[in-house]
């Protein structure tokens, strides 16, 4: 499939990084600096994809409270412990929830609860669950461990952060919520106490493997189901003390937003979204992890809470030094490194993974490697998605990014023209 090529980066025959002179659509100039030694990216295929960072192609980052929200949720994702910060073993992610608009809480708690949601003012919030064993397909409120006997020494933990307009709601809310779920089942319910958090409200049932407890902290709910190999008190206990003793420093260190702070949130402060390929040429607003289209910046903790494995995708990212991950929907996925070093290190490490079928890469582009996807998700490949044959992991400066296809050429188009777009961004 051949597409155009290129046509901004002005120059000779010398290889520039960026445009030294670029003229927007509205006739105004941006200088840029010029760096021999790299490919023209003026010779790339890149097809129909755009080349040009999101300022040349939007006049403005069009903004409204629901995008607000969705940035809200990226932000608390990032303050939400991940089961791995808690026991190394819960490395596995098997559900996560968003709450926008104080709606969604179906997906965590009982639907009951959704009222007293809206009396006290629910805003947003954010919820994982991880567990010691590999994905299985299950529904967030209905698993039934007991019943799996290949399951039996399954660890499991769920954390669900809210937060309210004020401490008063968040404070009423931890105590109905509770309420309302020890109700639902009080003939079989046990109260639970926690000692080193007696403000928190808890139950579980005796001779059943899990226990729920929930506690406020400031504007914050935090809502704690743990899960053991055995019907245990004692580890049950033990186990949503040490969620709390991670969970609620990083709660005290996010302060919580008012409404006027979500409208006021910046979409791309780190100028990341801007350098990735964006096959509608429009970055769409789209609320943060909704039905998994993902067209967000985050950090990595809020990254991870999106990843199968999170032992192998924090290794990769602590191996860059990676601060910032950008993410656009059947678009790529950009990895922002501590330095162009520690991009080449992480890069490298993926190119020197066994587990992958090499493919030629993109004609004239460097530093990409190309790959056929395995069959089926391997822990050891951190980049594998199901929903594309073909991958390609390019490296420009401190970024590394991913595009998928199901095409080789049009893979091969995708890199090019991430490429260029890194290129072209980079005057800031």
């Amino acid at each position: 499939m051949s597409g155009r090529r290129t046509r901004i980066l002005g120059g000779c025959a010398v290889v520039l990084l960026v445009v030294a002179l670029a003229v927007t659509g509205r006739g105004e100039t941006v200088r840029g600096h010029v760096h021999p030694g790299e490919v023209d990216v003026r010779t790339l295929e890149v097809g129909k994809y755009p080349v040009l960072p999101l300022e040349f192609r939007q006049d403005v980052y069009y903004h409204h409270y629901e995008n607000g929200e969705a940035i809200a949720t990226a932000r608390l994702a990032a303050a939400v412990a991940l089961g791995t910060d808690v026991d190394a073993g819960l490395r596995y992610r098997v559900a996560r929830a968003t709450i926008a608009g104080g709606k969604g809480l179906g997906g965590v708690f009982a639907d009951a609860t959704q009222a007293v949601a809206d009396k006290h003012g629910l805003m947003f919030g954010f919820s994982a669950r991880s567990r010691t064993t590999p994905k299985r397909e299950f529904t967030y409120l209905t698993e039934e461990l007991d019943a799996e006997p290949d399951d039996a020494e399954t660890t499991a933990l769920g954390i669900t952060v809210l937060q309210f307009a004020d401490q008063v709601g968040a404070q009423a809310a931890a105590g109905e919520f509770d309420q309302i779920d020890f109700q639902l089942a009080s003939d079989l319910n046990a109260p639970v106490s926690l000692d080193k958090y007696p403000s928190a409200h808890g139950h579980w049932r005796p001779g059943v493997r899990s226990m729920v407890a929930t506690i406020a902290r400031g504007q914050y709910v935090v809502h704690v189901y743990a899960v053991t190999p055995k019907a245990d008190l004692v580890a049950l206990r033990a186990l949503t003390e040490r969620a709390f003793d991670v969970q609620l420093p990083l709660l005290d260190a996010l302060p919580p937003l008012s409404k006027r702070d979500v409208l006021r949130l910046d979409k791309d402060p780190d100028g990341v979204i801007r350098r990735i390929l964006d096959p509608s040429k429009i970055f769409p607003a789209s609320p943060f992890f909704q039905a998994d289209l993902v067209n967000a910046v985050m950090e990595p903790r809020a990254f991870l809470q999106i990843t199968e494995d999170r032992q192998e995708w924090k290794r990769v990212l602590d191996l860059g030094g990676v601060d910032r991950i950008g993410m656009i929907n059947d678009g790529a996925l950009l990895l922002r490194a501590r330095d162009a070093r520690a991009a080449e290190q992480m890069w490298q490490a993926r190119k020197d993974l066994p587990t992958t079928t090499p493919l030629a890469g993109p004609p004239g582009l460097p530093d990409t490697y190309c790959f056929d996807n395995p069959e089926k998700y391997s822990p050891a490949e951190p980049y594998v998605s199901s929903a594309r044959k073909y991958l390609c992991v390019l490296r420009y400066d401190r970024y590394v990014a991913v595009v998928m296809s199901n095409q080789i050429p049009d893979v091969h188009q995708r890199a090019s023209a991430q490429y260029a777009l890194l290129a072209n961004s980079a005057y800031l």
